[in-house]
């Protein structure tokens, strides 16, 4: 028995709970528009038609029940209340659960096709428009070339296709540009294009961060790691198009055939390096492999600085931070609190923390963009710059959600993943679903202040309107971003790689032919991936459009299932263009294009190249990626390949160059000797980094057969020569080199005799 105040208490907190309930019906319409099914996301036939009216009918029961027990709290009884209660409770069941039921399997899977046709349609608009795929410009292609040019024209236009792998060359960078252990740089490098000489031309680029796991394990005390090594020192940059001849007397692979624009100069190595980059302040001090702090600043001006600067010579030590970052802990208290926060007495007890000292943190800059602006998505892949004579990080933030009627949900981190995808990125969403996306802002942190900087890049964009109404004076106008550091901005790559993954089944925009799921692309597997599900990674690079060289990211799409070319994509990546951020779909008109795994196989399998693969132990040859490249309404095929010894100091020199070009597979020293090979003409050079046209194995730079076999036996005859010469002095090294060279040229002269008694 309940007494009359019990009975008003329960009465109004039932009432109250079924209220909460009313206004769940209400609210829980609209998830419908969100909802994950099986063929897709977003209101279907069932939703429409049988859960929408069920939750309207539930939401007036439970108006009418929750009414009832306010009334209790008068009448005193609880006939009706438990009445209305009841009822909710079997409308829940009949309507919300058994009715949408009997719907989808009686009406809609019969006819799934038929009934779910309209609703397809509008969860294509919604999600071509979320990703920022509606306005892709989609054009037609045969695959196959439209005419028969001439070498030299085609070399011309693929002069600015990159050869060197930023994946491959990490090793020669750190080998041949590091001065000491303790430095190193990101194991795949970035890839930008810089104005140098009036020309744009593209770089591989890194910076050259700070490794303190390579300081020695004796040395490596908390003042050595946290006040001596506390920061990287500049960039390290090679043309990503332009490569030394194999055969140079004063080169033999010593700078693994590449041609530098910035970095150290290192005559005992055979490097000269050019600083084509300009000036600018080298230190960095805040970079993806910082330390977790560094403790900067010292007590008096006159003081020596005790911190290590590659601009103050190897192994000196003699430098001071200057800059405006880090937080002051020149008092006690602050001190006594840092050593609470990083668990380290040494903050205050360390004679190397002075009343000037700054202690540096967060120094990530992904890091410290997420905390700035912890609404925004962070690109995965942060990438440094030269700007104003500055090395500037740029970090992309994208606004995401995954609220927007109707759009494809999909998980974040499986959209980004490929075969060089290291990090998956900063999610801000509870998970990593997301069916909108919009490259929102270009964020910079300074790599020697650690300032950041947001500059809004899709004004356009609703949620990034609203978050800037919310934190006015955050994020700067489009107009603020300065002209140097707009011309190294570039299309987002995580953003790229999501609208591919989105690409390949929303390309088609009729219903009826996206529900039979006949026209499914994916992006090809990576061939030189050890995982054949790893897709392909994009790949920057210039590329012909309408006779002019765009900067682009490009990537390929087969049919699901198949190994034939069935797209090509492609999208301006230059910031200062009209036209950046245009989507080109180039589709295959002819079925029987190949397709990157098929012409991955068919370079293998090719005489010439198993010919010159020979001469590599097993093990040593490493394939480089494969780009694609839009050529005369055909595609060129482009690989380099690089040989590596074993050991700790080995890096990877480009051997040769594998190109396949409208059926032909040709293979060169460089890019413009292996086109000229697969279309039997003589080079011009085009890619040799001094401009020097002599052939390497695989060219016939227009001379008999007989004289390229002189030619041959001549270069094997210095190779052997200067391998005696290396020995006699001890370097085993050089000794091997030169014993390789010799044995690539001998193996070239068998074969052009083999050719020369055929015919």
């Amino acid at each position: 028995r309940l007494s009359g105040a019990a009975q008003v208490q329960i009465s109004v907190l039932a009432g109250l709970f079924v209220l909460a309930k009313a206004a769940d019906y209400f609210l829980g319409r609209y998830d419908l528009v969100t909802n994950d099914h099986s063929l897709f996301t977003g209101m279907n036939y069932t939703g429409q038609n049988a859960v929408l009216p069920a939750r309207n009918i539930l939401l007036g029961v439970s108006l009418i029940c929750a009414v009832l027990f306010f009334l209790n709290v008068w009448r005193r009884t609880w006939q009706l209340p438990t009445v209305g209660l009841a009822l909710l409770a079997l409308s829940a069941i009949l309507i919300g659960m058994i009715w949408p039921a009997i719907v989808q399997g009686f009406q809609v899977r019969p006819s799934e096709a038929d009934k779910e046709n309209s609703f397809m349609k509008a969860n294509i608009d919604a999600t071509q428009h979320a990703y920022g795929l509606d306005k892709v410009d989609a054009v037609d292609a045969s695959g196959t070339a439209k005419g028969k040019l001439s070498a030299a024209k085609l070399e011309k236009q693929v002069a600015d296709v990159p050869v060197v792998d930023p994946k491959q060359v990490s090793d020669t960078f750190e080998q041949l540009q590091l001065p000491a252990n303790y430095y190193k740089v990101p194991s795949v490098l970035d890839v930008d294009h810089y104005d140098i000489n009036g020309q744009q031309q593209p770089l591989v680029l890194g910076p050259r961060e700070l490794d303190q796991t390579g300081i020695p394990p004796a040395d490596q005390t908390w003042a050595n790691l946290h006040t001596v090594y506390t920061h990287g020192d500049g960039i390290i940059a090679a043309y990503a198009n332009k490569v030394t001849p194999l055969d140079t007397a004063n080169n033999n692979g010593r700078g693994g055939r590449l041609v530098w624009a910035e970095g150290v100069n290192d005559s005992s190595k055979g490097v000269k390096t050019d600083h084509d980059l300009g000036d600018f302040r080298s230190p960095i001090y805040y970079g993806e492999s910082s330390p977790s702090y560094s403790i900067v600043g010292k007590a008096s001006p006159s003081a020596p600085g005790v911190e290590l600067s590659l601009s103050q010579g190897s192994g000196d030590q003699g430098t001071t931070y200057a800059g405006t970052g880090g937080v002051p802990i020149g008092g006690f208290f602050n001190q006594l609190m840092y050593a609470i926060k990083f668990g380290e007495p040494n903050f205050v007890l360390s004679g190397r923390v002075n009343s000037a000292s700054k202690v540096l943190y967060n120094r990530d800059p992904a890091q410290r963009v997420e905390k700035v602006a912890p609404w925004l998505t962070v690109d995965s892949d942060p990438y440094p710059a030269v700007v104003d004579g500055n090395v500037e990080w740029i970090v992309d933030g994208y606004t995401t959600t995954d609220r927007y009627p109707d759009s494809q949900s999909e998980s974040f981190r499986s959209m980004i993943d490929d075969s060089l995808q290291e990090n998956n990125g900063l999610s801000t969403l509870p998970t990593d679903k997301i069916n909108y996306m919009r490259s929102a802002v270009k964020a910079t942190v300074d790599a020697y202040d650690g300032t950041v900087t947001l500059y809004a890049w899709d004004e356009e964009d609703p949620i990034l309107q609203t978050w800037m109404k919310a934190f006015p004076g955050t994020v700067l106008p489009k107009s603020a971003i300065p002209v140097d550091l707009m011309d190294h901005l570039r299309y987002p790559e995580d953003l790229f790689k999501v609208q591919r993954y989105q690409l390949a089944k929303y390309h088609v925009t009729d219903a009826t032919q996206f529900l039979a799921a006949s026209d499914q692309w994916s992006v090809p597997a990576d061939p030189n991936s050890a995982i054949d599900v790893q897709m392909q990674p994009p790949y920057r690079m210039f590329i012909d459009h309408d006779g002019t060289q765009q900067w682009s990211l490009t990537s390929d799409f087969v049919p699901r299932g198949k190994n034939t070319l069935a797209a090509y994509m492609s999208v301006n990546s230059d910031a200062g263009s009209d036209d950046f951020g245009k989507i080109t779909l180039t589709e295959m008109t002819n079925s029987g294009v190949d397709g990157p795994g098929t012409i991955a196989t068919v370079m293998s399998g090719n005489a010439a190249v198993k010919q010159r693969l020979r001469l590599f132990p097993t093990g040593s040859a490493a394939m480089g990626n494969l780009l694609t490249v839009p050529l005369d309404g055909s595609f060129l095929y482009v690989q380099p390949v690089y040989g590596v010894r074993g050991g700790t100091s080995s890096f990877r020199i480009l051997q040769f160059v594998i190109v396949s070009y409208d059926g032909h597979v040709g293979v060169g020293d460089d890019l413009a000797h292996a086109l000229s090979n697969a279309l039997n003409a003589p080079a011009g050079g085009g890619n040799t980094g001094t401009g020097n046209g002599a052939p390497g194995p695989g060219g016939a730079g227009g001379r008999t057969l007989t004289q390229r076999i002189d030619a041959a036996i001549a270069r094997a005859d210095r190779a052997f020569a200067a391998a005696d010469a290396a020995q006699r002095q001890g370097d085993t090294v050089t000794w091997a080199e030169q014993l390789a060279v010799a044995k690539k040229y001998v193996a070239l002269a068998a074969r052009l005799s083999a050719e020369r008694s055929a015919k």
